[in-house]
């Protein structure tokens, strides 16, 4: 082997390794990202949890709910900050509700996401954005997608895009009468 030709090899396998290494940190970073949001989640789901199981006490409808989120946000509030006001604690309370076995969670999904999904009160239409989001994506796709929702009468208009994306719209989704129809953007 010539020396050009070894240098050339050595170039190449430098290439490799560094293309190699940089898909290493990107899976790490992006695994690390999914990791906290997931840990997130499950944070308030065990919150809400807590809040049922307190409000609750067996029965199907609390007496005093109101009384209790607003007093824990008061104490939670000025230690943790403003992700535990009322609201977000009504929330966290929702969505152990509409998903009270955890390991029904999914990991794709963040906070953001399921307070989307909560807000839909069409239980049909909640599956359906849920399952539209955890569309398998192609290798080079970042797995984790956001959801935008915009209401429009009777019509629901879903965005699904990619985060960290400078062109956010992948496709848009319009369902009118539980039919749905796949636009172009």
């Amino acid at each position: 082997m010539k020396k050009n030709e070894a240098e050339f090899v050595k170039i190449e396998s430098i290439d490799t390794l560094y293309q190699d290494t940089c898909q290493i940190i990107e899976n790490a970073r992006s695994n690390a990202v999914r990791s906290v949001d997931f840990c997130r989640v499950q944070m308030y789901w065990n919150i809400g949890k807590r809040i049922f199981e307190e409000e609750q006490q067996g029965k199907e409808r609390a007496d005093y709910g109101k009384y209790i989120i607003r007093n824990l946000s008061k104490r939670l509030t000025p230690e943790y900050g403003s992700g535990f006001g009322p609201r977000q604690l009504e929330r966290a309370r929702a969505f152990y509700r509409l998903y009270p076995i955890a390991s029904t969670l999914r990991t794709q999904l963040n906070w953001s996401q399921y307070k989307l999904l909560i807000a839909i009160a069409d239980p049909d239409k909640r599956e359906y954005y849920e399952l539209e989001s955890r569309i398998e994506k192609l290798p080079d796709e970042n797995p984790t997608i956001g959801i935008l929702l915009c209401t429009q009468k009777n019509d629901t208009l879903v965005r699904i895009t990619k985060p960290y994306s400078p062109v956010s719209t992948n496709c848009i989704f319009l369902l009118r009468n539980s039919l749905s129809k796949r636009l172009t953007p």
